[in-house]
């Protein structure tokens, strides 16, 4: 009895620390592959590289949460950079006015976004892949196509800083983690959230204000994405109309590996930070051994198709 309790105990630890294990096997391999990976420099630049993809995805995940996608966050994240830095560097703006603007602007995106989606019932896929050329456009006006560059050291400090050994943007990445967990698993518009996303239908039915959920979630998501920007440009120390290109493929990839359903309705914080890891060391370990970039853009396809791939098999199994 006491063997059989232990398989049973060991399969349930199995299945619910599947991420983790994947992660875990993927660091001993690029520990075995590498001698430089395995580092202190090298574990705390992985950290620093995932933080601006870490609070992008806490955003795409509250919106995949709530039963929506948007596939234009990359492109909300290089209009929102070059905002902030060309109203500091052109302008002469003094930088938290500078930021305040940007995120200001972030916030006015995302209910933009929002509120067109739930408002005229379009496939949020579509509406968001409209969204993205029209951002595109927008953020080429701004600049022109040219770099905007030549920071303050005080701007720089927020992603490239670092407080007593640990970097400033990683802190950054915690601390915008834990009150994303918090909101998600302890406060009502966390359950709504939920409830919304996995029975739009029984929500509306029990009261829940199903779109004012939506389009919240919608500007939940574009103000994160706004942050990250603004650590985004700090970490580059320079933006242009392509800076945010690849952000919403990894951060849907991340979110998806973490186990956020794209259906919606299901996912955990955690499971967001271990997808991001995923992401992050993948990118630096396959770097570390000198595969290809052309490789590894295979990879995280495949990475994506498999998350994908399994999600739909854990629905159609609990169907």
């Amino acid at each position: 009895m006491n063997k059989l309790w232990k398989k049973i105990d060991a399969k349930s630890f199995v299945q619910e620390n599947v991420i983790l294990i994947v992660l875990i096997v993927i660091c001993i391999f690029f520990s075995v592959a590498s001698d430089k990976f395995m580092t202190s420099n090298n574990i705390f630049l992985v950290m620093r590289q995932v933080s601006v993809l870490g609070v992008v995805s806490l955003g795409a995940a509250v919106i995949t949460l709530a039963g929506g996608l948007d596939i234009s966050l990359g492109n909300q994240m290089t209009l929102y950079a070059l905002i902030c830095s060309y109203l500091m560097v052109n302008k002469g703006m003094n930088m938290w006015i500078a930021i305040i603007a940007a995120l200001a602007v972030s916030l006015i995106g995302g209910m933009v976004i929002g509120l067109t989606i739930n408002t005229f019932k379009i496939n949020p896929f579509v509406a968001t892949l409209a969204f993205s050329t029209v951002l595109s456009g927008i953020s080429f006006g701004i600049t022109g196509g040219y770099q905007i560059s030549h920071f303050s050291d005080e701007f720089k400090f927020i992603s490239q800083g670092f407080v007593g050994s640990v970097p400033m943007p990683v802190i950054l990445m915690l601390v915008i983690l834990m009150v994303g967990a918090f909101v998600l698993n302890k406060t009502y518009i966390g359950k709504f959230i939920y409830s919304v996303g996995g029975n739009e239908e029984a929500s509306r039915l029990s009261g829940i204000g199903v779109n004012r959920i939506k389009i919240g979630a919608y500007i939940a998501g574009g103000f994160l994405s706004g942050i990250a920007s603004v650590m985004m440009a700090s970490r580059l120390n320079s933006v242009s109309t392509t800076c945010g290109d690849g952000y919403t493929f990894d951060a849907m990839t991340a979110i998806m590996l973490g186990g956020v359903s794209v259906r919606g309705g299901k996912g955990k914080t955690s499971g967001i930070l271990i997808g991001i890891l995923i992401i992050g060391v993948l990118n630096n370990g396959l770097t570390l051994i000198g595969v290809q970039s052309f490789v590894q853009s295979i990879i995280k396809g495949l990475i994506m198709l498999a998350a994908i791939c399994s999600d739909s098999l854990i629905y159609r199994k609990r169907s």
